[in-house]
This record gives C-alpha cells, sequence and structure tokens, in this order.
C-alpha cells in the first residue's frame, strides 16, 4: 500500500491525498459524492478495507481499490460522522482477500465542520516598495520551480516587483512569466506570490483566479500551487480563457509558506496575466466533547455507551 485519496466517486478526479492527521472539511465537500482510494505500488489481488470497527468493513477485487463499493459508487461526507477516524488497507494476492496478504497501510483522519476566515488577499494586500507583513515576491533563477532555495525575491519598482534578468514581474492586479526555456534559458522562470502562515489549521485558496490579458498570442501559462517544497496542484491555462484554481492545502503551521507561481509554458510571449486569490484558514469547531457531553438517563443527541456482551 502506498496512499489514500479522496475521489470525487461521479468522475473519479481526484481531491485531494488523504494523509494520517488529514482533517476533511463538510464546508468544503459535504455535499460531495466521494470515495477513498489505496493506491497500491504493484498488482494485487484484492484489498481489504479495516474501518468504522468493521476489519471486513469492504473487499475491493479490482482497481480502484474504493472502500465505498465500486467504480461511481460513493458517499456523501456529510454522511460520515463528525470526528476521528480510523482506516487499514490490507493487500491481498488473491481476490476476496484471499492468497498472500501485504503490508497493510493505516492512516487516521477527521470529519470537522471549519469555518474558514480570510488571512491574505492578493490584491487587496499588495502593496509597493516592501510587500505587507506575510508576503513575498519571487522568482526561480537558473534552478528549477519546486525548491525554496532556489528563489530570489524580486526588486521593487514604482508600482511593482520585477526580476532585471529574467524580466519575471508582480503587480497589485497580476504580472508577467519570466524567460522561458524557448529563449535559451535552462529553466521556466516563474513569476511568484508567497505567503507565510502565522496560524496552525487548515488552509485553502478560494476565490481564484487567473487570465492572459492579451488573448491574441502566446501558450498560456503554466500555474503551480507548493506548500514549501511540495507541490499541490498544477496546471496549464490557456491563452484564450481564464480558470480558477481553488484548492485545499492542507494542515498548516506557523512558518509554512504558500506559493502561487505562473510560468511561460516555455515560451514567453503574450502571456501577462490577470491574478487572484485569497488565503483562508480555519480552525477545528468542536462538534463533541466527550466529559461536557455526557449526561446522565439518556445520553445526549450522537452519543452512544456500549459494552461487548460476548
Amino acid at each position: 500500500m502506498t496512499t489514500f485519496t479522496l475521489v470525487d466517486a461521479n468522475t473519479g478526479i481526484e481531491l485531494m491525498e488523504i494523509e494520517d492527521g488529514t482533517i476533511l472539511d463538510y464546508g468544503k465537500l459535504g455535499g460531495a459524492n466521494v470515495n477513498i482510494v489505496a493506491h497500491v505500488n504493484s498488482a494485487q489481488g484484492s484489498v481489504v478495507f479495516n474501518f468504522a470497527g468493521n476489519s471486513n468493513y469492504h473487499t475491493a477485487d479490482a482497481p480502484p481499490y474504493q472502500l465505498f463499493g465500486s467504480a461511481g459508487e460513493g458517499l456523501l461526507l456529510g454522511d460520515l460522522a463528525a470526528g476521528s477516524h480510523t482506516l487499514t488497507a490490507s493487500p491481498y494476492t488473491g481476490l476476496g482477500g484471499g492468497g498472500s496478504s501485504g503490508t497493510p497501510k493505516t492512516i487516521t483522519f477527521t470529519v470537522a465542520d471549519l469555518v474558514a476566515t480570510t488571512q491574505a488577499d492578493s490584491i487587496a494586500d499588495f502593496q509597493t516598495g516592501t510587500p505587507a507583513t506575510g508576503w513575498a515576491y519571487l522568482t526561480n533563477i537558473g534552478a528549477e520551480i519546486g525548491t525554496e532555495a532556489n528563489y530570489v525575491h524580486l526588486a521593487a519598482g514604482t508600482n511593482n516587483y520585477i526580476d532585471s534578468s529574467n524580466s519575471a514581474e508582480r503587480t497589485n492586479t497580476g504580472g508577467r512569466p519570466g524567460v522561458g526555456v524557448n529563449h535559451g534559458q535552462t529553466y521556466d522562470g516563474y513569476s511568484i506570490s508567497s505567503f507565510q502562515v502565522s496560524l496552525e489549521g487548515q488552509y485553502y485558496l478560494t476565490d481564484t483566479r487567473i487570465e492572459q490579458t492579451n488573448k491574441n498570442g502566446g501558450n498560456g501559462t503554466n500555474v503551480q500551487i507548493l506548500v514549501n517544497d511540495d507541490l499541490i496542484y498544477s496546471f496549464d491555462n490557456p491563452a484564450t480563457s481564464e480558470s480558477t484554481f481553488d484548492t485545499n492545502l492542507g494542515y498548516l503551521k506557523p512558518g509554512d509558506d504558500i506559493y502561487v507561481a505562473v510560468g511561460p509554458k516555455g515560451h514567453r510571449g503574450h502571456d501577462k496575466f490577470a491574478l487572484e486569490f485569497t488565503v483562508a484558514h480555519a480552525e477545528l469547531t468542536v462538534v463533541a466533547d466527550y466529559r461536557d457531553d455526557f449526561q446522565g438517563v439518556s445520553p445526549k443527541h450522537g452519543w452512544q455507551y456500549l459494552w461487548n456482551a460476548n
């Protein structure tokens, strides 16, 4: 077993990786028909899921190895009980959990109702001279995107931030990528907006939009969303249309850096872009408390107290 991912059960599109400690938010995903897929690093006969206290909750005999039924089936995230859930997937060489067993993988994740508040706004926070607290405007010079050590600060201009060597630029409403590999560079130069978080919690990019301002030419741009050196999401924005990129960034801690990087897709021409996004932060909302919720005579709504009679 390698990883678990949350997928849209209707389309099969991966929504996010579920790691040990991941928080799944009702507010963002509660109306989605979802499934959890277990990924393996080699062909298997079957995968057995231990979930909700049932060691044989479901057995998947063919990929994608899904927790809630077969491909196309799923479960509304809102139907999962709030709180902590432990999931174990065990691979077997035979169908139906038969044959030899491989190494299982176990994660514990939380389903919660998070209330997100805006922590940063790419347009409202933009200021010239010196970036607002938490913000930095960067580019990668002679090195590949994806490693923080490769980034340098753009120099402050009159109403922008720009690098004189690769021309990467950031303005209050967007910017322009740096020079690309088709212009003699070893790596594409990216215009990078960075925000460093100061509060622990779940983070999202929201209210997002990118659009090439000159739609009469060029080949579009490449957008990469990273947290520290980890790539969260990457996509190509066509030259003739706009895209949104609302993204679940996961659970972050103070000092973590969020990067929104726009590159030239090899060729820097007609690729000045309009860009906007907000950084939203959410803390856990307590939905149940073992001590505070305890009451005699009959349990409070949602609680049960049990014992194994046999």
